[in-house]
């Protein structure tokens, strides 16, 4: 049985792969469901909670296995939901992950900070997790600098996912590569990346990939990305 728990507040359960189909109930955070049937993309399941069954969406559900499968999963996950604050206040808890990579402010992407703060806080009682000093604010330094081993092959729920990224023009770093290049020379010659946890599982070749991370859509979530194009895998990080 492959099994999920919620990670909103409140998730509703519906009687069709839709938001506007009827509600069979709402389930709070932490509720473990069951999981019958999936659309195609994977963007709802069919789920059993208890004796009821219906539709969720599974941008609100994590795997229980990868939330057990290593111990900063359970820690990214009771920051779920926490976001930028628009203007010029930033959202102190977002300050808080960034101070690991030596930023002040959340206008600086902090999907390595939020990373980087989890990883600690699990390292903390768990002394085998490899250091982190090479880490920075770059996504592309969890690769760069080697962080723990490649486990691109096996890919274990949970890991370290680090994505190449297309940067736009009006962010730092931009490069010509990013305007025009083939997607091999924004990996090879691009600065622009992305970092989060493995939420569901991949294989090698797979179009997509679900990361349960910081700084997405400027928030905690979970989301889906479409590898070619504008992303692409560089590497799966372990130990």
């Amino acid at each position: 049985m492959t099994s999920h728990v919620v990670l909103a507040t409140s998730l509703n359960l519906r009687t069709e792969p839709r938001v506007k189909s009827k509600k069979l109930g709402d389930f709070p955070l932490g509720t473990l469901v069951e999981e019958l049937n999936a659309k195609p993309d994977r963007s709802w399941l069919r789920v059993r909670i208890g004796t009821v069954e219906g539709w969720m969406n599974n941008g609100y559900l994590l795997r229980t296995e990868s939330y057990r499968a290593r111990p900063w999963l359970p820690i990214a996950v009771r920051e779920y939901g926490v976001e930028e604050v628009v203007g010029k206040v930033s959202n102190p808890r977002i300050d808080e992950y960034l101070t690991t990579v030596g930023a002040t402010d959340d206008e600086t992407s902090w999907c390595s900070a939020f990373a980087k703060w989890c990883v600690l806080q699990a390292r903390a009682s768990h002394p085998t997790i490899p250091n982190l000093k090479k880490v920075n604010a770059a996504a592309r330094s969890w690769h760069l600098g080697s962080w723990g081993a490649d486990v691109t092959a096996t890919a274990p729920l949970a890991s370290i996912v680090v994505l190449w990224r297309r940067r736009k023009a009006t962010e730092p770093g931009f490069t010509e590569a990013d305007r025009s290049g083939t997607p091999e020379q924004v990996q090879a010659k691009g600065s622009g990346g992305h970092v989060g946890f493995l939420a569901s599982p991949y294989r090698p070749g797979d179009t997509q990939i679900s990361l349960l991370g910081g700084n997405q859509s400027n928030r905690v979530c979970k989301a889906t990305y479409q590898l070619g194009h504008d992303y692409g895998l560089l590497s799966i990080r372990g130990y």
